[in-house]
Order: C-alpha cells, then structure tokens, then sequence
C-alpha cells in the first residue's frame, strides 16, 4: 500500500500549501510592482512635474507607506507639490499637462501622501480624489 493511499489527507494538504504559496507570490508581485511605480513617480515628479519630500527632507516628516509595502523596505512620503507651469515648460502635449489627472494617479501610488497643485499663478490647493458614485 502507498505512502498516500494511507494518508489520503497527505494529497490535500500539499495541493492547499501549493495553492497558499502560489496567492503569496501574486501578492509578493504586486507589491514589487507598485514599488517600482512608486520608483518611476518619484523620476517622473523630479523631472517633470514638482517635487516630493519623503525621508530624506526635513520637516514635515514622512508618513509611513502602507505596511504591504513597509515589509519590503519602501519608505514613506510626506508631501507631493504638482507645479502646473514646469507641467506646461516640461511636457509636449495638451493631454500630459493636466495636474488634476498626474495628482490623481499620484495619489493613487502614495497614499500616504499629501498631493498639492500648484497652478500657474502660484496658489497652492490640495487635491482630493473625487468621490466614486457607486452604480
């Protein structure tokens, strides 16, 4: 008689700790996934939008990152200023230069952010995500 046919919960139990490590890499992937977003922003804002203070500025201090992410290592961002005006020098289309649209996807990589617009004549507003008509 075989080693499985004696235990038959033995088959279960592998396939459920397959199954558990397989949703854990997913997860794993996703989480570097939006690190290297984060990443990319944080050039993208530098060179092109704005600036960012995240750890290495000095007050106000860094908010932590969501702790999926804190796992691994990501440090938290204070606050992101959106410049509409280095927007417009910067960037070659009408359709990139929409600070609402950057501060939105911004806002959805950094949540622990404050994302701030400031428009071309130097007013600083805060931006906050629209609320979702559930249908």
């Amino acid at each position: 008689m075989s080693e499985t046919a004696r235990r038959p919960w033995l088959r279960y139990l592998v396939g459920a700790i397959a199954v558990t490590v397989f949703v854990g890499l997913i997860w794993l992937d996703t989480r570097s996934k939006w690190i290297a977003d984060r990443d990319r922003a944080r050039t993208w804002i530098w060179s092109h939008a704005g600036s960012i203070n995240d750890e290495t500025s000095v007050p106000p201090s860094p908010r932590p990152a969501p702790w999926s992410l804190r796992i691994r290592g990501e440090t938290g961002v204070a606050s992101i200023k959106i410049d509409e005006l280095k927007m417009r020098q910067k960037l070659p289309s009408s359709g990139d230069r929409d600070p609402r649209l950057a501060a939105r996807w911004l806002q959805r990589l950094f949540p622990e952010a404050d994302v701030r617009i400031r428009d071309v004549s130097g007013i600083e507003t805060p931006y906050l995500e629209p609320p979702t008509v559930p249908d």
